[in-house]
């Protein structure tokens, strides 16, 4: 009778028995040649991760539920081996690893799984972590965004505001002709702008990044705000001898007028920027099929597929324009951030050389 209860068969049975008790999902697995076949789910990880022992009857089935995406979970696969392979060689009896797990009726939930041999079985222990992993991604989230804006405030607003300086200084020359000073008064007028422009790009991204910014649904008269923009730029554009046309239908889609005139202002000055002297901006737009098309088209430098596809992916870049004109990476990551609160979308034709075309749909 004393041998009955303590054979490997009874050990299982008040396993099984505990398990079903504790607050976690648990998984035993057996050993069978080259696989471990699933011999008990617990009741919590029914409840919880929602598979049967007929959807999961091995380990391998397992992962493939638990792990869809074929690229992550041979990640998983792999981390798995070679902790088991570690804890072997250290002599551990058990193995943690965090991983995003697809649940069955819970979606995708993070999860700290623990694996231990007790009497040859294969115990697993799921730890649900995912609220306190997203309030880590969370708090990751808002250090980069507080650090990139600091970045910004100190290294790509410097420069201008340093050359702002310099003006200023000259201006205070005696030797100044009445034209040379009307001149630096025009160049403070045109940095003092750009500054402002970088300062309310600036704020308006970093608002977005913490969803701070209120959106607003109202009739978008997209004509006068790209007037507004245009005469905004004035300068810039004389000085640059470009030629803009406004080809723009009276239509009024109904969207948040603040986040056009932000994404707009955007293109339109990425375009001015990056187009040469002597050079043609175009700006179009009109309803086609309940969906408002803004497309700004310019005879610029162009980009490469690289460096679409970094501004795509929301990669801040930086550079100079055509005039050595300064700017700061996240215009562009800016307007993609906003289009997606008012469910827009942008896209991107562009070849060195050849210009750029940036078309948003909202």
């Amino acid at each position: 009778m004393t041998e009955a209860l303590n054979s490997p068969a009874a050990n299982k049975d008040f396993l099984e028995q505990i398990l079903d008790f504790l607050p976690y999902p648990f998984v035993i697995a057996e050993s069978n040649g080259d696989t471990y076949r699933n011999s008990h789910l617990n009741k919590k990880f029914l409840e919880e991760i929602g598979y049967s022992l007929d959807e999961i009857p091995t380990m391998e089935a397992w992962f493939q539920y638990a792990y869809p995406n074929e690229q992550y979970r041979q990640e998983v696969t792999n981390g798995w081996a070679l902790k088991l392979s570690s804890a072997q060689e250290s002599g551990q009896d058990a193995i943690t690893m965090r991983v995003l797990i697809q649940t069955k009726n819970n979606g995708k939930r993070w999860y700290e799984v623990k694996a231990s041999v007790i009497d040859g079985l294969q115990v697993v222990a799921f730890i649900n972590i995912h609220d306190e992993v997203l309030r880590q991604q969370e708090l990751k989230h808002l250090n980069d965004n507080k650090n990139q804006v600091l970045s910004v405030l100190t290294h790509d607003l410097r420069s201008p505001i340093q050359n702002l300086q310099a003006i200023m200084k000259l201006a205070f020359r005696d030797d100044l002709t009445q034209a040379e000073f009307f001149q630096l008064i025009r160049d403070l007028h045109e940095r003092s702008r750009s500054i402002l422009d970088l300062l309310d790009t600036t704020l308006l991204w970093a608002k977005s990044n913490f969803n701070s910014i209120q959106l607003k649904r109202a009739p978008v008269d997209v004509r006068h705000i790209a007037k507004q923009i245009t005469e905004a730029y004035d300068n810039f554009t004389k000085i640059k001898q470009l030629h803009i046309t406004l080809n723009i239908s009276d239509d009024k889609p109904i969207s948040d007028p603040d986040v056009i005139n932000i994404v707009l202002r955007n293109l339109l000055s990425n375009a001015i920027k990056f187009t040469p002297m002597g050079g043609k901006i175009e700006v179009r737009g009109a309803m086609n099929n309940g969906v408002y098309e803004l497309v700004v088209f310019d005879s610029g430098v162009g980009m490469d597929e690289n460096v679409v596809s970094k501004v795509l992916n929301e990669a801040g870049i930086s550079s100079r324009g055509t005039l050595n004109e300064h700017g700061i990476g996240i215009g562009l990551s800016l307007c993609l951030q906003l289009l997606s609160r008012i469910k827009g979308e942008l896209s991107i034709e562009s070849e060195p050389g050849k210009g750029t075309v940036v078309r948003i749909c909202f």
